[in-house]
């Protein structure tokens, strides 16, 4: 193992700490970071069909994320909808395999049930996806920061975050809505 400080590496630290223990607390950076990397990554896909230019699909990407971005921050709930309805789809997409059109219905179906039932648990539901998310991203900042650690030890490690920052969270927005 070595150690590589980088700013990159720090500031991806920082975040995911941010995230998986105060995620809730931070709810509205949390969400506005969440809806800029999907528009983005939705920027990303999109785009190659306009251009081929990568400094504007860069650029087309980055608008689109901030649009996507100011969006959840100003509509808190329909942004927990569409993100819980958004993921929900797309990891069920990924399992299907019944061709493009049924993936896609069935997809949007289960993506929208999972958005209006997430309506009902808006605080568990910021709370453990936060710590998920917020866990990742340490992970992936350690690894930036601390290099060679044994796959092994990265997902024990990451688990870990994810327990430590789901029960610290829990604990600490008891009072909060």
């Amino acid at each position: 193992m070595g150690f590589n400080f980088t700013a990159t590496g720090l500031i991806t630290i920082i975040i995911g700490l941010i995230a998986c223990f105060f995620g809730f607390r931070a709810k509205k950076i949390v969400i506005l970071l969440i809806w800029f990397l999907i528009g983005f990554s939705v920027g990303q896909t999109i785009m190659p069909n306009f251009t081929a230019d990568q400094t504007i699909i860069l650029l087309g990407s980055a608008a689109i994320g901030l649009i996507t971005g100011a969006f959840g921050y100003e509509l808190e709930l329909l942004s927990v909808f569409g993100m819980v309805g958004y993921l929900s789809g797309s990891f069920v997409y990924g399992f299907l395999n019944l061709g493009q059109i049924p993936n896609i219905v069935i997809a949007v179906i289960f993506g929208l049930l999972m958005g209006a039932l997430s309506l009902k648990f808006v605080k568990p539901i910021i709370i453990a996806t936060t710590a998920i998310g917020g866990g990742s991203i340490l992970i992936n900042g350690i690894n930036q920061v601390i290099t060679g650690i044994p796959s092994q030890l990265t997902i024990i490690i990451e688990i870990s975050l994810i327990i430590v920052g789901l029960i610290f969270q829990f604990a600490d927005c008891k009072k909060l809505k």
